[in-house]
């Protein structure tokens, strides 16, 4: 039995990630599958979502792809930085890998089974992908959607599709985008395009599946943004999109619009969170149906905190300070919220909860958010009124109430309503007297009242206050008053009824009730806002005629009605107050309002005119607009909007775009193509066939049959192209001159009509080409006008480019004889110097080296190269060996270049050494000469001092 070493025992190991970090992770459509990846490990890592029978979440590692794989995959030795972009439900996913620094390339990976899936598709080769301006994403119908901008401009949708039984990928529509514009694409998961535009800050909407336009958002132009730096996105139920973007001055602004009319319906600038201190994180929404929040996350570059807000865009504000108790732990603690959903990444693994589930989440859902945006707009909680009365109606549970003397309270938020019915014999209607109380003064307004059409045993009468507003219904219609504060009086500020006769109103007094709810409830559910009021009604128009927000809302309908009663002045003032408005909202960037206005005025123009040609209201209409443009910053310099295509009339500013958009053509293909492989056509052969290839098509289609026709049976039409009418007729002439009425007719073949079939098409446009024009012969000219045009465009353009091409033939041909010349020249010239100035006497009469006649002979060089050789040994005949003898002749310069520098700092050193010596010795002369001079001068002083001295003694 023979022994061996121990056997090493390789263990796998199944931890997801192998322990390491969790660096980015993506979600399927519908929450059934997450994709992680680990920037450690270098490994990806699917996660199944399962929902158990107590409701309860649970998630799993199921499928994994590890360096080698991801190697393979990518066919690359390195892996570059990745990227997660998108996942589906089936276990497929979508990155981004960064190869270069300038644009990523995209792959989509089948996780399951290891493979990525090719798209097939022009313009997708390189599977380059721009991150700022391009998109790629699944659908909720399965398909995946890809949208290219510059140079591409194209949007792609691929569905699944089984081959050979693999699922493939294969694209089954191609459509054109918008071109000369830079824009940023979105595609969402309902199939929804959102192309972003820079020049004009609009935001235009497509439907991929359909290929319609469906709205135009039109951004703040103040705020300037960038583009490439914004989140667009659409809540659940596709009613309302979110865009969040930088400004010039890197602070982050929030716009809301409505999808269903382009209207902006919130806003908000977060100025405090400026990009120097603050990453811009999440933007999102979260929650579900008429739970969903918009959720805004920045992070403190310096103390890692998060800074959050949790928006209600239904209420019409964004306005409200930071959150600081919803998920405010959570987003603590490593949880991410997304959607419905609540996930903790605890390092290498993941759990998930219901964010509906979660205690502050439902505490703050409780909690009452203030309704702030005008009545006008307040349609989702006045509809809900609306039902509760007809369902009321419907179960026959109507109340009539009884008059009484005795006032009812009903209290809003700053106001308190007084409400009192009294019958009114006069009339035998209904009267409802109107009062309200400011709760902080106890200050009553003056009284309001309206009639209903009730009889005297009671009245049917509903009302429910909004805010600080107070809405009835009755008989006469739907009424909505309110507290004007300046004036401190109540007015009402809608009127809404349906066309019923008096007769009805007056004996069926809760069937006209409903007639009004069910009228009015139909209207609500086309528009956002409330229906057009009833201006017949004058309370109502006074009310509204210079409030600004009717006047955009309303604005055509309350002209209309200045115009019926017939008051230039009035009309004059209202449309003055509309340009003031306007021209604000325009002077402040916004022009989303801005063309509200305009358009109002504009519908009225034409009522205005046949009213009074004397207002010269679009004479009017047209200076206060046209001269108006708006300057932006771009490229370090102020521009105007018109620079960018677009007409300077500002009521039509927008991108101006087809209601659809199209499928990409054969031409669009074949242009593509053409400039994809524009390096191929330079070649002017390539051109000439082109233009044979264009000529025969163009014929073709002009001269081919357009009925059908057969050799054998003859067939006379309408048709000028069919053989039969083009062959020749021969007629019998009799003896004396005359025709007789019997002829003789040429049989067809292929040779008559030879622009019937394209490949015959060719064939006679090369006839044509060499001078044979019989193809068209059989053609009247006269009465061809076309067929003339091109013949005369054919015979101009392949005269001038034959021409061309040939002269530059001939050119290229001269040029490659005169450099053959050149050097042969060279040569005698180096030979006739070589035997007169370096051979003897003997060597010059060697006629097999320097002949009488001189031809391209290599053999004279052969023959001649040992002497010159004997003569030159510095020539050599490898070029291995002129290497080294450059290599040495370089070193023996180097060598002698440093011994001359040498030499020098050698000869600089002594004269420096040279001339520190004389100074030195200059300087001890010097310093010897003043002390001579200061010894020899005390000695004179001493002298003097003791003459003094003996002087004085002597005294």
């Amino acid at each position: 039995m023979s022994s061996s070493g121990p056997e090493e025992l390789i263990v796998e190991d199944h931890t997801p990630h192998r322990g390491k970090n969790i660096d980015e992770y993506v979600f399927s459509l519908n929450m059934q599958y997450i994709v992680t990846w680990s920037k450690d490990d270098q490994s990806i890592v699917g996660w199944s979502i399962t929902n158990d029978l107590s409701n309860d979440l649970s998630i799993e590692p199921i499928n994994s792809l590890n360096t080698d794989d991801l190697k393979s995959l990518l066919n690359t030795d390195n892996i570059p930085y990745i990227q997660l972009k998108r996942a589906s439900d089936c276990k497929q996913f979508i990155i981004l890998y960064f190869e270069s620094v300038k644009f990523p390339k995209f792959a989509v990976i089948d996780i399951t089974t290891k493979s990525r899936q090719i798209l097939n598709a022009q313009g997708l080769k390189d599977n380059k992908l721009n991150d700022n301006m391009d998109d790629i994403a699944f659908l909720k119908n399965g398909d995946l959607a890809i949208a290219k901008t510059k140079p591409i401009y194209r949007a792609y949708i691929f569905s699944k599709l089984k081959f050979n039984g693999k699922y493939q990928w294969t694209c089954k529509n191609s459509i054109e985008l918008e071109k000369y514009y830079d824009y940023k694409c979105k595609i969402n998961k309902n199939g929804t395009l959102f192309m972003h535009f820079y020049t004009t800050y609009v935001i235009t909407q497509w439907n991929l599946t359909t290929r319609k336009f469906e709205m135009q958002y039109i951004l703040n132009l103040n705020l300037r943004a960038h583009f490439t730096f914004s989140w667009i996105e659409m809540n659940n139920d596709n009613t309302l999109l979110a865009i969040a973007f930088y400004t010039e001055s890197w602070s982050i602004a929030v716009y809301v619009y409505s999808i269903k009319s382009g209207i902006e319906i919130a806003n908000k600038s977060f100025s405090d969170e400026n990009y120097d201190f603050f990453n811009f994180r999440k933007f999102y929404f979260i929650g579900s149906r008429e739970k969903e929040r918009l959720f805004i996350s920045f992070q403190n570059r310096e103390t890692k905190n998060y800074v959050t807000y949790i928006l209600n865009p239904l209420t019409y504000t964004l306005d409200v300070s930071p959150d600081t108790y919803v998920l405010h732990d959570i987003l603590n603690q490593n949880y991410e919220v997304f959607n419905d959903y609540i996930i903790k990444i605890d390092k290498n693994d993941l759990s998930i909860k219901k964010l509906s589930q979660n205690e502050n989440w439902q505490n703050h859902l409780q909690s009452k958010e203030r309704y702030v945006c005008s009545i006008f707009f307040n349609t989702k909680e006045i509809k809900q009124f609306i039902l509760s009365i007809l369902e009321r109606y419907k179960s026959n549970q109507f109340l009539t109430q009884s008059y009484s003397d005795v006032s009812k309270e009903y209290p809003g938020e700053t106001y308190t309503w007084i409400v009192m019915n009294k019958y009114d014999k006069y009339s035998e209607c209904n009267c409802t007297h109107i009062k309200a109380q400011i709760k902080s003064k106890l200050k009553k307004s003056p009284e309001l009242s309206f009639y209903s059409y009730d009889n005297a045993d009671g009245h049917h009468l509903e009302i429910k206050v909004l805010g600080n507003d107070i809405i009835f219904v009755s008989s006469s219609g739907i009424q909505i008053f309110s507290v004007n504060f300046e004036k401190s009086s109540i007015e009402l500020i809608y009127f809404w009824e349906e066309d019923i006769e008096y007769i009805i109103r007056k004996t069926q007094v809760q069937e006209s009730i409903i007639k009004h709810l069910i009228s009015f409830k139909n209207k609500l559910d086309y528009i956002e806002i409330l229906p057009t009021p009833n201006f017949d009604n004058d309370y109502c128009y006074l009310a509204l005629k210079n409030n600004e927000l009717a006047l955009k809302l309303y604005g055509k309908e309350i002209i209309q009605k200045s115009v019926q009663t017939n008051r230039s002045n009035e009309t004059n003032e209202i449309l003055d107050n509309c340009y003031k408005y306007s021209i604000s909202m325009f002077e402040s960037g916004d022009l989303n309002n801005f063309l509200l206005f305009i358009n109002q005025i504009t519908f009225a123009l034409v009522d205005l005119e046949k009213f009074n040609k004397n207002l010269r209201a679009t004479e009017k209409f047209l200076l206060k607009i046209n001269l108006l443009y708006y300057r932006f910053y771009k490229d370090l310099k102020f521009r105007d909007i018109n620079d960018s295509s677009l007409l300077s009339h500002l009521q039509y500013y927008g991108i101006y775009v087809h209601s659809y958009l199209s499928n990409t053509s054969f031409f669009d293909y074949l242009f593509f193509w053409i400039s994809e492989n524009w390096n191929l056509l330079e070649h002017p052969w390539n051109w000439f066939g082109i233009l044979v290839l264009a000529f025969a098509h163009s014929l073709h289609i002009l001269l081919r049959p357009t009925t059908e026709y057969s050799y054998n049976q003859p067939s006379y039409t309408d048709d000028t192209n069919n053989p039969w009418n083009l062959v020749s007729t021969y007629q019998f002439i009799s003896s004396n001159g005359t025709i007789e009425g019997s002829s003789l007719v040429e049989i067809p073949d292929d040779n008559t009509n030879m622009f019937a079939l394209f490949s015959t098409s060719l064939l006679a446009v090369y006839f044509m080409l060499t001078g044979d024009s019989s193809a068209v012969s059989s053609w009247v000219y006269k009465n061809n006008w076309i067929l003339v045009f091109l013949m005369v465009i054919f015979s101009f353009f392949t005269t001038i480019y034959l021409l061309n091409l040939f002269i530059t033939l001939l050119g290229a041909a001269v040029d490659e004889t005169n450099n053959e010349e050149s050097f042969l020249q060279l040569k005698c010239e180096i030979l006739s110097e070589i035997e007169l100035f370096w051979m003897l006497p003997y060597q010059r009469r060697k006629k097999n080296w320097f002949p009488d006649i001189f031809t391209e002979d290599d053999e004279i060089f052969e023959n001649l190269l040992p002497s010159v050789k004997n003569l030159f040994p510095e020539i050599k005949d490898s070029n291995e060996e002129i290497k080294n003898t450059i290599k040495t002749q370089k070193d023996e310069s180097l060598k002698d270049l440093k011994a001359q520098m040498d030499e020098s700092l050698k000869d600089l050193k002594a004269q420096m050494d040279e001339s520190l010596k004389d100074l030195k010795t200059q300087e001890d002369k010097s310093r010897k000469d003043l002390k001579d001079q200061i010894d020899e001068s005390l000695k004179d002083l001493k002298d003097q001092i003791n003459e003094l001295l003996k002087d004085l003694k002597a005294k």
